[in-house]
């Protein structure tokens, strides 16, 4: 059975995007097909575009060197562009595209497994034995967060990778109770905090080493880079991602070991930004 993957994102993250999956391909043990939600929003930011025909055209390209069976499929989520502005947090600091996973239950063609991942998120390890990880019965797996379970709640799980099976949630609706819930209150992380909610009993706590947001560890198979709040020596945040500039990488968030990959990545950037062919390192 392939690997299938989502991610949702727009063109403004397209380095993210081809890191993540070349992270993804370079390391993975079987054919992967990979769901990409995007869509045009542009008249809520200038840079709410969706991925263009030429950046999915690169991507298959790369992915193909890795393994010819290797797909993409790109989801226009534009349609529920009127339902997704009901959200009462659309212009807060988060991306609009984070809420699009709140609408797998209602999009066609979906597979019945899926693991989500967050497009700041590097595997570095086969994603299989994650992917195959038996639910027992629950809807969502996926790790709890390192800083919400001291602050909110003990259970409190990150949003940025999660194990869903499609079926079950196609059926039980909570995801409709997630997308009325985003719509009716403000919050500060609005589509993780109703996933939390609503889905609270019905999530399989899965082993940090899939969702590593401090540093990376022996046994990290996905590092996440998501932003991390710290209080020493000032308060202060860090946002930097692998895929921008990694001298400002490297100052904020301290990490080399994964430079060879990270460099090459920004090679196979450099590659499309002058529209030549991808050299694929294995």
């Amino acid at each position: 059975m392939n690997i299938n993957v989502g991610f949702a994102g727009n063109a403004h993250v397209f380095p993210g995007l081809l890191m993540a999956l070349t992270s993804i391909w370079k390391n993975a043990s079987r054919p992967v097909d990979a769901y990409i939600l995007t869509g045009d929003f542009h008249d809520l930011d200038s840079s709410y575009r969706p991925f263009s025909a030429e950046m999915i055209s690169y991507l298959e390209k790369v992915g193909h060197a890795y393994h010819p069976e290797n797909a993409i499929h790109v989801i226009d989520m534009t349609p529920f562009k009127e339902d997704i502005y009901r959200c009462k947090g659309i212009k807060s600091r988060f991306s609009i595209y984070a809420y699009l996973r709140l609408y797998y239950d209602k999009v066609d063609g979906m597979p019945d497994r899926l693991l989500y991942l967050d497009i700041d998120t590097v595997c570095l390890k086969d994603i299989a034995p994650l992917f195959d990880t038996d639910l027992k019965g629950n809807s969502i797996g996926a790790i709890l967060d390192p800083v919400a379970i001291k602050w909110i709640s003990p259970v409190y799980c990150n949003s940025g990778v999660l194990l869903l099976d499609m079926k079950k949630i196609r059926s039980n609706g909570r995801l409709a109770l997630c997308r009325k819930m985003v719509q009716k209150r403000r919050m500060f992380m609005p589509d993780q905090s109703a996933i939390n909610k609503w889905f609270k009993d019905d999530i399989l706590r899965l082993d940090g080493k899939y969702n590593e947001q401090i540093h990376v560890k022996e046994d990290t198979a996905i590092r996440h880079y998501c932003t991390v709040f710290k209080v020493f020596p000032y308060i202060h945040y860090i946002k930097a991602k692998p895929w921008g500039d990694l001298e400002e990488f490297h100052k904020q968030r301290k990490e080399y070991d994964l430079d060879p990959f990270l460099l090459y990545c920004h090679r196979l950037l450099e590659s499309f930004q002058k529209k030549e062919e991808p050299k694929i390192e294995k």
